[in-house]
């Protein structure tokens, strides 16, 4: 059966409802990704430019430090806009979407390190992802104190992600 204009434009209406279902309750705009830049520039040792945009299913951000860059996807930015806004935010995913944050801030830090030298990211064991999430472990209570989370919200979620760093297999887990 071929469609016509009328099934065309109903079908893509039916696609567009269900694409919408799916973005985030919040998104990023310019004023929340430099807050976020700036939550996670000690963490990165000084600023590096940051993009939300589309990621393969799964990844929730990549760095890029040979460029000062860090990717997350649009719905980390959305989330992590819920964590600034105190929105309907648990511990868990505070800490986590924190945690991702922080960690690839972390690769930036650790590419300015090493002297700007990407061979920092060869070691066969990979051992710079489980620094990456030591750092953002470490980082956390300056960012959700930064953004005025109680004391009680800030232990939480830091003994919930020092709990999922150390449970995650090689190379991100282990104890910090």
């Amino acid at each position: 059966m071929a469609l016509t204009g009328a099934r065309l434009a109903r079908s893509g209406a039916a696609v567009l409802a269900l694409l919408g279902a799916l973005v985030p309750p919040a998104t990023a705009g310019a004023r929340l990704t430099s807050t976020m830049i700036a939550l996670a520039s000690p963490t990165a040792d000084g600023p590096f430019r940051l993009v939300c945009r589309t990621l393969p299913p799964r990844f929730a951000g990549q760095a890029l430090p040979w460029r000062d860059l860090v990717e997350l996807s649009q719905y980390s930015c959305g989330r992590i806009a819920n964590v600034i806004r105190h929105r309907d935010v648990s511990v868990a995913e505070a800490a986590d979407l924190a945690g991702s944050l922080l960690h690839e801030a972390a690769h930036v830090a650790q590419y300015r390190e090493a002297g700007n030298d990407p061979t920092v990211f060869s070691h066969p064991t990979r051992r710079f992802e489980h620094d990456a999430e030591c750092r953002a472990l470490a980082g956390m209570p300056r960012v959700l104190r930064t953004l005025h989370y109680t004391r009680h919200f800030i232990a939480a979620a830091y003994r919930y992600f020092e709990r999922v760093v150390a449970g995650e297999p090689r190379p991100y887990g282990g104890r910090c």
